[in-house]
């Protein structure tokens, strides 16, 4: 009855509201379903949370002055929610538990994970990973969702004509309940989870798988996390129109795979499996009072039906309890397999046979080799409809059976089908089987991808040597090499090896279904000639490479729109970036620019650089523009040759960066954003030794379109191992050291992008100058590069946007800081950086702050190029700046000096709300405040 908003409670219509209360409590008490009796949804979070800075509706009223219209909503809530509402209850099913609103845990509408109820949008509001269900937990999750579209059959009724067939059609943003971005809000978290469509009925589809395994994924971690949670309830199970929402059920009637996937995930036995630090653990969840013994297997099967490991343990089954049943280290699970090619599949017997079955994979969906399968079907009649058998030659995920009749029902859909196994379906329906045959649909989610499968590549191998390529170090390659690539692709793809030995070569254009091999002891290394690097006037439209624009296109290795390419092995690639003609000075020149980077990927998915030492560039390692679905793993970068030598430039969503050495003249590990319409994000970097002279770890400059969606964690930061090329170090003043990282984390939105949902943990920095870096502001476009550095020659256009910085987090960093210069975290006059957390953070700082320099004011950001230096070499505080900040934690944050400093720890310059737990720091000398 009532539900977000806040309800006139008094009068005539509060003896309305009594009157049907009691009718609505008197007719529905007897329902079996009744567990409780709530007062509202969502209004007292409102009241206490809600608001563009969370400060909740009361708190919004009084800051606008109007005190007695907060105390009257508050009078009238209480009124209504804690008085009349549950009296009624009382009179009339004393035996029913009344709670006055949803979520609640207290009268403040505190908001816990560890007492009271939980609504949990945060996944879906923000198109975080699936998997981030795994990571939230309550005693009660109340409400929590995920979208879907209704499939093909249903949204053909109300979008009968082809040209609608758009998810960004008029017709299907009006049949969206979630507003004009939830559309888009889909695709995207398909794609990051399983790749792109092949088409719009794949699209609806593969979001329903999306939309049942995300809801699979809360479910099963619900249940694991009994008994400290012990309710789970999803939004929704139908829809009052036709209408892409949360539902489970479509506006006709037909079950989405949520809605089969909620079936077995709330099955009185739940086996399920979680993964943590390389530990999987099986628990087996019971919902029944008595406990019952049963068999557990735990097998790994390849996707084509090889059966490489199982595990087998008889237990009794606890009740009414989840247990931890079985843990296995993932190494040993896998015994030498690869991830992208098996499945782990989990069985629980009881002793009258009856199965609980489960399945997980140990990559994200999208990068999982899933193969074409071939499904085979038999048909027989019985009561009530027919028997559908279906077997596969190969694994098959998510096979979904479908016809036109919206009256069919089916016992079971969307499922996994494992190698040579039958799985049997009972179809109800009116329909003969001439007219079920001949409407019967049956897809998986392997054929509704926009891009075949791995398993369709060519195995076919071609050493260059066969080719006459000369590994001497001096003779020019790139004729041989190329003909190899060329004639690996027409064979329908394989690996192109380059043997031991040094070979020399121009540009090579990779092609799909390619992987450079690169061998143990050979290096490809790049010519020392311009002559050997052509233009590539490329098709994507961006800031930093375009039609008719080939300067900063050269690479040793190029491509441009292509699926699914490695390079890969246990060699090296060498730029040959000390090369004279590639001595040119910084890029603040046009010519300067036309150095090749040793990798430039264009507009490519499904890329891979692995296991390799990369060293020597002309211009940045390795650039990656406007690409998807990018791992580099196991690489070894050294950069100390030329000007501007970025280990690693990405411009790319749903990236894994693992396992990495760095050591870069420039910046170590920098996403880039060279498109307004296009958003960098689902990043993962972890474990990560990054030694840069610059920022080890640097979001833009360029930042056009943003980054969202990014997870930093187990890395080590420290200065680089050399400093040939430019030495500006030894001209700064107030360095400790002749050689620093200039800022360890640098968070840098100045041309209109964003910076959303950052995580940062379990990070170790030595040799900084800053270990953080934030900034939030608008600089005019074609400012880096400029020779003057940090100063501004123009205004700033005041018609340029500035884009927005929020959701940021540290955890666990520890640092050692060499400069004068903080810490930092601000914005430009007008913006505010927005919810910003640094939890169990130390950082170490050099002092020797004077008494002058603590009362130095900060110039406002006026569109400068944004790094540390910009606002001059010393700050006024030694371990944190805020200015223009909302929302601020800090919790268990320890900062120290190591030499007497004048300077307080902390300044705050128009910040809200600042939270502080657990604050350490050495007081400034002086009769001064550690605080400003």
């Amino acid at each position: 009855m009532f539900a977000c908003k806040t309800y006139p409670s008094e009068g005539e219509l509060m003896e309305n509201i009594r009157q049907e209360a009691v009718d609505n409590v008197r007719r529905l008490r007897n329902h079996a379903c009744l567990a409780l009796w709530c007062g509202n949804n969502e209004i007292m979070d409102a009241l206490y949370n809600w608001g563009n800075d969370g400060k909740g509706w009361l708190e919004e009223y009084r800051r606008q002055n109007n005190a007695e219209a907060a105390e009257t909503v508050w009078q009238q809530y209480y009124s209504l929610f804690h008085e009349v509402l549950p009296e009624i209850v009382a009179q009339n099913d004393p035996s029913t538990f009344y709670v006055p609103s949803s979520p609640y845990n207290d009268m403040k509408g505190t908001r816990s994970e560890n007492s009271g109820d939980m609504h949990y949008w945060t996944a879906w509001s923000n198109a975080l990973p699936i998997s981030t269900f795994n990571e939230v937990k309550s005693r009660f999750f109340s409400e929590y969702g995920f979208q879907s579209f209704p499939v093909f059959e249903s949204v053909k009724k109300f979008a009968p004509n082809e040209r609608d067939w758009d998810i960004a059609s008029e017709v299907m943003m009006w049949h969206q309940r979630g507003g004009s971005k939830a559309n888009q809000r889909i695709e995207t978290c398909m794609n990051n989870e399983y790749g792109k469509p092949k088409d719009f009925e794949s699209l609806l589809y593969l979001s329903q798988v999306l939309q049942g395994d995300a809801m699979k994924i809360a479910m099963e971690s619900h249940r694991r996390n009994m008994p400290f949670c012990m309710g789970s309830l999803y939004w929704q199970i139908n829809d009052c129109w036709p209408v892409a929402s949360w539902s489970s059920r479509d506006y006709y009637g037909r079950w989405k795979a949520q809605h089969y996937f909620a079936r077995k995930a709330y099955d009185d036995v739940l086996v399920t499996a979680n993964e943590e630090n390389g530990e999987w653990t099986v628990y087996t969840v019971s919902d029944r009072l008595k406990a019952f013994k049963a068999d557990l297997e735990v097998i790994l099967i390849t996707l084509d039906g090889n059966e490489v490991n199982r595990y087998k343990k008889t237990l009794t089954v606890q009740a009414n309890t989840s247990t931890e049943s079985f843990s296995v280290n993932e190494n040993e699970l896998l015994r030498g397999h690869s991830k992208d090619n098996v499945v782990v599949h989990l069985k629980l017997k009881e002793k009258n046979g009856k199965i609980y079955a489960n399945n997980y994979f140990l990559l994200r969906q999208k990068e999982m080799n899933f193969p074409q399968v071939k499904i085979s079907q038999a048909i027989i009649p019985v009561e009530g409809g027919f028997e559908l058998s279906l077997s596969a030659n190969k694994f098959a995920r998510a096979v979904f059976v479908s016809v036109e009749d919206e009256k069919t029902e089916f016992s079971d859909n969307f499922i996994d089908i494992l190698p040579n196994t039958t799985e049997k379906i009972i179809i109800k329906t009116g329909l003969s089987q001439r007219e079920l045959l001949e409407s019967l649909k049956i897809t998986s989610l392997s054929e509704s991808l926009e891009v075949q499968r791995r398993e369709n590549v060519g195995n076919s191998e071609f050493n260059i040597l066969k080719f006459d390529a000369k590994g001497d170090g001096k003779t020019i390659n790139t004729s041989a090499i190329q003909t190899a690539i060329d004639q690996c692709v027409a064979s329908g793809g394989g690996k192109v090896i380059v043997p031991a030995g040094v070979f020399v070569t121009g540009t090579l254009y990779m092609k799909d279904n390619v992987t450079l091999y690169i061998s143990e002891n050979a290096t490809l290394k790049g010519s020392p000639s311009f002559a050997d690097y052509p233009d590539n006037r490329v098709k994507y439209v961006n800031s930093f490479s375009y039609p008719g624009k080939p300067f900063g296109n050269k690479a040793l290795i190029f491509g441009e729109n292509l699926h699914n390419i490695s390079i890969t092995g246990k060699g090296a690639i060498d730029g040959n970036g000390d090369s004279f003609e590639f001595q040119l000075g910084n890029d603040n020149n046009p010519q300067s620019r036309q150095r090749p980077s040793v990798i430039c990927f264009i507009k490519c998915n499904s890329v891979k650089v692995e296991g390799l030492r990369l060293q020597n560039s002309a211009y940045w390692m390795q650039n990656y523009i406007g690409c998807d679905t990018l791992t580099l793993r196991n690489l070894n970068i050294y950069n100390h040759s030329n000007y501007n030598q970025d280990a690693m430039d990405i411009d790319a969503s749903n990236v894994l960066v693992e396992n990495c050495v760095i050591d870069a003249d420039d910046d170590g590990v920098c996403l880039k954003s060279h498109n307004a319409d296009r958003i960098v994000e689902n990043i993962v970097v972890r474990n990560c030794t990054i030694a840069s002279n610059c920022n080890a770890v640097k979001f833009g400059t360029k930042s056009d379109g943003g980054f969202r969606n990014v997870q930093i964690s187990n890395c080590i930061i420290h200065k680089a191992s050399a400093d040939h090329i430019r030495h500006w170090q030894e001209n700064l003043k107030f360095i400790e050291l002749p050689v620093t990282v200039i800022s360890g984390f640098a968070f840098e939105s100045v041309d209109g992008g964003i910076i959303e949902n950052i995580e940062v943990s379990d990070i170790t920095m030595t040799d900084v100058q800053t270990p953080v870096f934030v900034i939030l502001g608008r600089r005019n476009t074609g400012q880096a590069g400029d020779p003057a550095f940090y100063k501004v020659n123009n205004p700033v256009d005041a018609s340029l946007k500035t884009g927005y910085a929020r959701n940021i987090s540290f955890k666990n960093i520890t640092a050692v800081s060499h400069s004068k210069m903080a810490s930092s975290v601000t914005a430009s006059a007008g913006n505010f950086v927005e919810n910003i957390r640094f939890e169990n953070v130390k950082i170490s700082t050099m002092g020797k702050g004077t008494l002058e320099e603590a009362s130095v004011n900060l110039n406002e950001y006026a569109g400068a190029y944004p790094e540390n230096r910009m606002y001059g070499q010393v700050y006024p505080s030694s371990g944190f700046f805020f200015r223009h900040v909302k929302n601020v934690s800090l919790k268990n944050v320890e900062l120290t000096v190591r030499n007497k400093d004048f300077r307080p720890a902390i300044i705050f310059d128009d910040v809200f709300q600042a939270t502080i737990s657990n604050l350490k720091s050495d007081s400034p000398v002086g009769k001064f405040s550690s605080f400003r």
